[in-house]
């Protein structure tokens, strides 16, 4: 599948200089997070509306550890806050997109990276879950070992370009952009080139949030079988 035949490469020099032409320079805000505790709420995703809210995926932690989650929040009173009942996932940096076909024209796609430990040596890739709304997301995508931030953008033509971060010429080789194509009669699309498994057979990959009146924010998990 090529997707570059109608595409003529230009300079990176020159895509960022035409950006920035285009589109003046925003003026960025300090957020407020509550409902966490002690924990720190950085490398969000981009608001976003679902189910009538304005919504952000941020990476939970305490700032001395690396255990990581995903939650989502929507913002009250110029606080955003955890979203009671929404899904919490064991993942890191998150980020969201919309795509579909036409059985599932506005799911919400969202990707965050998931770690394990071995002892002191982590392992990581970038895990995808796909769904109509937050509580129905499911895992359906798993990017390849050792690498971060792979990203997703839906074709006008119904394709997905799979945009990936090799990193050292072994790598890039076995994975550079390529693209996906919605599986006829199925909601989840065909996945790119297989990856070794993480060395768990079972994780922890969401779990619930639960919002009491002091704004603490209570998580519990569960262990679900590994896609």
């Amino acid at each position: 599948m090529n997707l570059y035949s109608t595409i003529t490469p230009e300079p990176l020099q020159q895509q960022v200089a035409d950006f920035q032409k285009r589109r003046p320079p925003a003026m960025g805000e300090i957020l407020r997070f509550g409902g966490v505790g002690d924990c720190d709420v950085y490398n969000p995703s981009i608001p976003f509306e679902l189910d009538g809210m304005t919504i952000i995926a941020g990476r939970v932690e305490k700032r001395a550890e690396e255990f990581s989650r995903v939650m989502f929040f929507t913002e009250r009173e110029g606080v955003w806050t955890p979203i009671e009942g929404a899904p919490v996932f064991e993942l890191q940096d998150p980020f969201v997109t919309f795509a579909g076909d036409d059985l599932a024209p506005s799911d919400i796609v969202l990707g965050g990276v998931y770690v394990e430990w071995e002892g002191t040596r982590a392992h990581w890739c970038t895990d995808f879950y796909r769904g109509h709304s937050l509580h129905d997301l499911r895992h359906f995508a798993r990017g390849p070992a050792q690498m971060k931030d792979v990203r997703l953008l839906q074709l006008r033509d119904g394709r997905v370009a799979i945009f990936s971060r090799p990193q050292g010429e072994v790598m890039q080789k076995r994975f550079g952009c390529t693209g996906a194509s919605p599986r006829s009669g199925s909601r989840s699309w065909t996945r790119w080139r297989p990856s070794p498994p993480m060395p768990s057979r079972t994780r922890h990959c969401c779990s619930t949030i639960s919002c009491p009146t002091n704004g603490a924010a209570a998580i519990s998990s569960s262990s679900c079988p590994t896609a």
